[in-house]
C-alpha cells in the first residue's frame, strides 16, 4: 500500500493554496486528512509538543489515518560520536567531543536545517501548528531545544513518552531520523545508529542521511542488520549531498522530496531553501519507481517537504494521481 502525504501540514501560506480562505489552525489537521492518508510530524524535531498535543492529532483523524514522526534534533543533530568535518571540506573546523559525554557537537559551519516546517505554536485543541519560519532555530541547523541535554536514553523515553497518544490510538507507523550533512559515515556515528534502534525498540524506524560518504553498500547491510529502513531523497544534484538512490532495507519503503532548488540550497532560509514546485516530467519519473518499488514492500510512504507557498500539497495530489493512473492501467 502506497501513502502519499506532506512533511507538515499546519502552515500559514498553505490557507489559499491548499486550504480554503479563513482556514483556523485547529480545522487544518482535519482537512488534511480529507485528503491525504499519512503525514509526517516535523515540529518535533524543534521541540516536542505536549502529550495533549499528539491526543488532539489522533481524535482529529480517521481510522486508518498514518503518522511518521520526525525524531527530536536533539538525538539526531546532537548526536553521539566526533564531527567529522564541515560542509565542503572547505576550511573545516569541529567541535570535538566533550568530555561530558553530551556527544557530538555542533559544527562551526552553516548547514541548511532540515525542514522548512517549525513550530510556531499550539492550537486551541492541541493540534500542532506549524510554520515555514526558521524563528529559533541554529545558523548551523541544530535544534532548537539547545542539544542533548537528557543523553540519547533521557531524549528518546522523552520523544517516545509524548507521542505515545499516536502509538496508543493505533496511528503510529514510524519514526524518522534525518541526519545532517556533517554526519558522514564512521564507526562513532554508526554506534550512535545503533544506540538510538535500541532505545527505539521494535518501532518502525527510518534513516535519512544528507552526506554522500553514507552512500555505500555496506550502509544499506548494516541497515538491513538494525531492521532500520533507509529513506530514498530527492534533493538538488550537488556535490557531497546523498544522491537520489532507491532502495529498501526492510519491508517497508520511505521516499522523502526536498525539491531542488540547489542555488538557495546552502545559503537561504528555511523557506526559500525549500521554495520548488516539480513539474510533471519529474513527478511521472519518480512515480515510475514508487510503483516497482511499491510491488516489493508491505508499506511505501512518500512525502513531500517542499512546503513553501503550497507546494508540498499540490506536488502530493499530483503524485497520487499519477500513480493511480498506473494502478488502473490493464
Amino acid at each position: 500500500m502506497i501513502f502519499v502525504g506532506t512533511s507538515g501540514y499546519s502552515f500559514r501560506d498553505w490557507v489559499g493554496p491548499f486550504y480554503p480562505e479563513g482556514t483556523r489552525n485547529q480545522d487544518m489537521l482535519t482537512r488534511y486528512a480529507r485528503v491525504f492518508p499519512a503525514v509526517e510530524i516535523n515540529a518535533t524535531y524543534y521541540r516536542l509538543p505536549s502529550v495533549r498535543t499528539f491526543e488532539g492529532m489522533a481524535r482529529g483523524t480517521p481510522p486508518g489515518f498514518r503518522f511518521v514522526v520526525k525524531l527530536s534534533g536533539s538525538l539526531t543533530h546532537g548526536a553521539e560520536g566526533r564531527v567529522r568535518g564541515g560542509r565542503r571540506g572547505a576550511g573545516t573546523e569541529a567541535v570535538e567531543r566533550s568530555n561530558s559525554g553530551v556527544g557530538l557537537q555542533q559544527s562551526l559551519l552553516r548547514e541548511p536545517a532540515p525542514e522548512a516546517g517549525v513550530e510556531w505554536g499550539s492550537a486551541a485543541d492541541g493540534s500542532a501548528a506549524e510554520g515555514n519560519s526558521d524563528e529559533g532555530d541554529a545558523a548551523d541547523g541544530s535544534a532548537a531545544d539547545g542539544g542533548v541535554t537528557n543523553g540519547v536514553a533521557g531524549g528518546c523515553r522523552a520523544f517516545l513518552g509524548a507521542i505515545a497518544p499516536l502509538e496508543d490510538a493505533g496511528k503510529l507507523d514510524g519514526i524518522l531520523a534525518q541526519f545532517p550533512y556533517r554526519f558522514r559515515a564512521g564507526s562513532e556515528e554508526r554506534a550512535h545508529l545503533e544506540e538510538l534502534r535500541h532505545r527505539l525498540g521494535e518501532r518502525p524506524f527510518f534513516v535519512e542521511f544528507r552526506h554522500e560518504s553514507w552512500a555505500r553498500e555496506s550502509t544499506y547491510r548494516f541497515l538491513e542488520e538494525l531492521g532500520v529502513g533507509f529513506c530514498v531523497v530527492d534533493e538538488p544534484r550537488l556535490p557531497g549531498l546523498f544522491p537520489p538512490v532507491v532502495r529498501q532495507t526492510n519491508d517497508v519503503a520511505y521516499f522523502r522530496f526536498h525539491g531542488r532548488n540547489a542555488e538557495r540550497w546552502w545559503d537561504g532560509d528555511n523557506s526559500t531553501r525549500y521554495d520548488y514546485l516539480y513539474d510533471e516530467g519529474e513527478l511521472r519519473e519518480w512515480a515510475a519507481k514508487i510503483h516497482d518499488t511499491a510491488a516489493r514492500t508491505r508499506q511505501t510512504f512518500v512525502f513531500f517537504n517542499n512546503c513553501h507557498g503550497g507546494s508540498a500539497p499540490r506536488n502530493a495530489e499530483q503524485m497520487q494521481a499519477l500513480l493511480g493512473e498506473m494502478y488502473r492501467e490493464p
